[in-house]
């Protein structure tokens, strides 16, 4: 036979968060926005057709939507690092997802 007792610990008061205890907010702001490009720099792209189902010729994929074709563009800038990655009408609500990388003044990403 064997006996089995269940103790219950009670949770100290002190042992509960309160408003010293929690840690505080960010204290910094993230710059979000990108500085607009200098119409003098150069700007590259490169973009990528991906049929989602078969099509048979490329008049039909030429003139497919973002139904039939997932399409993706990828800009770079003059020393060939990527700038903006764009998935178009990728959401469930049909727009665009834009993914920035933004350069520190050595040449460094800044957020990841």
């Amino acid at each position: 036979m064997v006996a089995l007792s269940i103790v219950t610990v009670a949770q100290p008061q002190a042992n509960k968060p309160n408003t010293q205890t929690q840690v505080p907010g960010p204290t910094q702001t993230v710059n979000t926005v990108q500085a607009a490009y200098s119409s003098g720099i150069k700007i590259n792209f490169v973009r990528i057709r991906e049929a989602i189902k078969p099509i048979t010729d490329t008049t039909n994929f030429n003139a497919a939507t973002y139904l039939d074709v997932k399409e993706i563009t990828e800009y770079y800038d003059g020393l060939g690092r990527p700038v903006e990655e764009v998935n178009r009408q990728i959401s469930p609500n049909v727009k665009d997802m834009v993914l920035s990388k933004i350069y520190d003044e050595f040449g460094q990403e800044k957020y990841k």
